[in-house]
């Protein structure tokens, strides 16, 4: 089975538009690089540009012109489609992606390398397969060196947009009692479940197909989310209810084009804990310190009507 490999350069701060269109488009994850100057990339490529890549199966190449379509207007550069034999894409990724240490206990690890663990390590056998979230994108090592500090033992943990299940999966080595992983893509339940019941967590870790929280009743001590900069800000409301007062909402994802914005937007629900930044990409840990009255306060103040969810 052959695939097409789409990359569009964008401005950083349509990083997250073009993203989520190429996720909807061809119902795959995508792939986020911060620019940096290459000999195979114009020179006009920069620091100020990201390459935004996603994966569409041949047999479904009929969508290409609807894709490239909804990509041209935000592109800073000609739209690049590239045939890939699946065999060798995946072995090729594979050579690539071996053992490596985020945050000071946590292990990531492809089940095709062996790896003795130190005392001190909680290993994670993860095989991202078509899903977002392998540990190697800086969002996604902001957000697990937060949670490793956000869980402690016995609390029940949120992971929305699990993609992999890897921040599901550390938030249950980390010692959560219950983690509830969500994605709205069928493809990142499968891969999802897969990854939980290979590091033997099922019993702890459920994944479901679903929209943001909804549905989802019992309040959460810590809710992750690394998603993108505009689905946080509408997100923000909705965590802050479904977490306990006092509970971590920790927010990744986002560029650091938008890292004042998304903060204006969590400060009316939170208190800004610590930011995290790395290789122009930001995570957030908030605090909810007021509980759903305060929240409906600020709602009553700005004369708006509360989301139709809360």
């Amino acid at each position: 089975m052959k695939w097409f490999e789409i990359e569009v350069t964008v401005t950083a701060a349509d990083a997250d538009v073009a993203g989520l269109l190429l996720y909807e488009l061809t119902g795959r994850g995508v792939a986020i690089e911060c620019g940096k100057v290459e000999e195979s990339h114009p020179a006009s490529f920069s620091t100020g540009t990201v390459r935004v890549k996603g994966y569409l199966p041949a047999a479904a190449a009929g969508k290409l012109e609807k894709v490239q379509a909804a990509l041209a207007q935000l592109a800073v550069e000609p739209l690049a489609v590239r045939e890939l034999p699946e065999t060798d894409w995946l072995q090729l990724w594979r050579s690539h992606y071996t053992t490596f240490r985020v945050g000071e206990r946590l292990v990531i690890r492809p089940p095709w390398e062996d790896y003795e663990p130190a005392p001190e390590d909680l290993v994670i056998t993860l095989d991202p397969g078509m899903a977002f979230g392998c540990g190697t994108h800086p969002t996604t090592q902001l957000c697990l060196e937060l949670l490793e500090r956000a869980v402690q033992p016995g609390v029940v943990v949120y992971d929305v947009g699990t993609g992999s299940g890897i921040l599901a999966i550390a938030a249950a080595r980390l010692g959560a009692a219950r983690v509830v992983a969500v994605d709205d893509d069928e493809i990142a339940v499968r891969v999802a479940r897969e990854n939980v019941a290979r590091n033997g967590v099922e019993a702890v870790v459920g994944v479901v197909q679903g929209d943001l929280l909804r549905g989802l009743a019992e309040p959460a001590d810590v809710i992750v989310a690394n998603i993108v900069a505009g689905v946080i800000i509408d997100f923000a409301p909705a965590a802050a209810r479904h977490l306990r007062p006092g509970g971590s909402f920790i927010a990744g994802g986002i560029a650091a084009p938008r890292e004042a914005e998304v903060k204006a937007a969590l400060e009316k629900f939170f208190k800004i804990r610590e930011t995290a930044c790395r290789e122009d990409w930001v995570a957030v840990w908030a605090v909810n310190l007021s509980g759903c009255l305060e929240i409906a306060m600020v709602y009553r103040k700005e004369k708006s009507p509360p989301p139709a969810d809360f």
